[in-house]
């Protein structure tokens, strides 16, 4: 019993996981400064794609400039800038340390880039290593892939087969603010939505953060295209400030407990980052 725990104290101290467990009803949540911080150090690390094409260009040439020249034809024949080849300087935008832009009214404007699974895989790796190594789930593992309109998810990888199966829990989705040069990363907690805004200011400067951000927003732009369809407005939605995490779990906790007093039941709770 004693060693029981003991096992139970360790994981409840551990980085991503704050645990306290009961028969019944379960609260948890990833803490979203985890999330971010793990996002800046995925773009922070060496993109090989982006090295293996500069190896690659002639010497003559620079590679700012197979990234940068409008007019030329990149390398192998691919299409010139106007159809940005992934990991060739990306949006335009991007080249000052700025996010993909956006036209007035909230529309992003910038041109898309063009798709690279290979990179993206590679980034999405570099993304769940980071967020494994930061424990963001405490012991669970967690996988991460870019959905339809853009969002990159981040979920709960039960079998641990890098695919969001069904049944697998959503743990949060980072999305970009093109007009106010952000990312957004957001999630539930107890049914109330908690989001953190980041600054692109310092994720674009590279060109895989150019990359990352320019097809997260060409995504973004053809999904809510469609008709039906209504593009986030991230102005008029609350930002939670930094370190809000354990205010959001105390609510959450009590909301909890007090749901399970109402169903006449003796319930549980969990909360975990």
């Amino acid at each position: 019993m004693r060693a029981l725990l003991t096992v139970l104290a360790i994981i409840a101290l551990a980085p991503g996981c704050s645990k306290s467990d009961g028969p019944g009803e379960v609260v948890e949540a990833v803490d979203l400064d985890v999330v971010i911080d793990a996002f800046q150090a995925a773009l922070s690390a060496p993109d090989p794609v982006a090295a293996a094409a500069a190896t690659a260009a002639p010497e003559s040439v620079a590679p700012e400039s197979v990234a940068a020249a409008p007019d030329s034809a990149a390398p192998d024949g691919a299409a010139p800038d106007s159809a940005a080849p992934d990991g060739a300087g990306a949006v335009a935008d991007n080249q000052n340390g700025q996010a993909p832009s956006a036209a007035p009214g909230g529309e992003a404007a910038a041109p898309e880039v063009a798709e690279d699974p290979d990179r993206t895989r590679g980034f999405l790796d570099r993304f769940t290593r980071e967020l494994n190594s930061r424990q963001v789930d405490g012991s669970n593992p967690v996988a991460t892939y870019v959905r339809n309109d853009g969002a990159i998810e981040g979920f709960r990888d039960a079998n641990q087969n890098g695919t969001k199966d069904v049944g697998e829990r959503q743990l949060f989705w980072l999305e970009v603010d093109a007009e106010r040069n952000r990312v957004v990363v957001s999630q539930l907690i107890g049914g109330e939505t908690y989001r953190r805004p980041h600054s692109t200011g310092g994720l674009a400067t590279g060109l895989i953060g150019g990359y990352i951000l320019g097809r997260m927003l060409g995504r973004q732009n053809r999904f809510y295209s469609s008709p039906g369809r209504t593009r986030p407005r991230f102005g008029s939605l609350s930002m939670s400030p930094r370190g809000y995490h354990g205010a959001a779990m105390s609510r959450a906790r009590t909301s909890a407990g007090g749901s399970a007093r109402a169903r006449g039941g003796s319930r549980g709770f969990r909360g975990g980052k």
